[in-house]
């Protein structure tokens, strides 16, 4: 897995950066363009799912990190600031961090993260699992993207699997 990982952060630096990838990593990618709305580099092996109206969006995933993608303010939208999205992360007792301001498709952005166990007790159905997220809140004219990174770890990690990943991401993610 962790090779796995290597050669995708390598393949989307050169993606990103645009040179071209050594051919000892096969780990292809490929370039997401939704509705003209966001373009971005994704694994190729990774599946995209969309996300329902009224707040549209994709989710990316290799059933175990994901990167979602979603558009929120708008009509009818669950939230209609970024203050009540944010709110909405703080329920439940899960401590939300900001973690500082973020350079995504020439804007800035804030980042936010938190990490929390799920699970407990011995056993596949009891085992327990620390959930790490990371949120980029991107404003615009009348909305708000929210990008988010989620990797799960049996042990608690200030790095989480995926970050180069995640980086990586956000580094080539582009508006329009």
């Amino acid at each position: 897995m962790r090779n796995s990982l290597l050669a995708a952060a390598l393949l989307w630096t050169a993606a990103t950066a645009g040179w071209a990838a050594p051919k000892e990593f096969p780990m292809p990618t490929r370039s997401e363009s939704v509705s003209e709305l966001f373009r971005c580099v994704v694994p190729e092996d990774w599946r995209s799912e969309a996300k329902p109206a009224p707040d549209r969006g994709i989710r990316y995933t290799d059933e175990s990190m994901a990167i979602e993608v979603i558009r929120y303010g708008l009509k009818d939208s669950k939230y209609p600031t970024p203050e009540r999205f944010l709110e909405s992360l703080r329920t439940g007792g899960v401590k939300l961090d900001k973690a500082g301001a973020v350079l995504v498709s020439g804007q800035d952005g804030m980042s936010y993260r938190r990490q929390y166990k799920i699970g407990g007790g011995d056993g596949p159905v009891g085992r327990t699992e620390w959930i790490f997220e990371e949120y980029v809140v991107l404003p615009q004219k009348g909305s708000f993207w929210v990008l988010k990174f989620e990797s799960p770890s049996p042990v608690h990690q200030s790095e989480p699997e995926g970050a180069d990943l995640w980086r990586r991401f956000l580094k080539g993610f582009r508006l329009g």
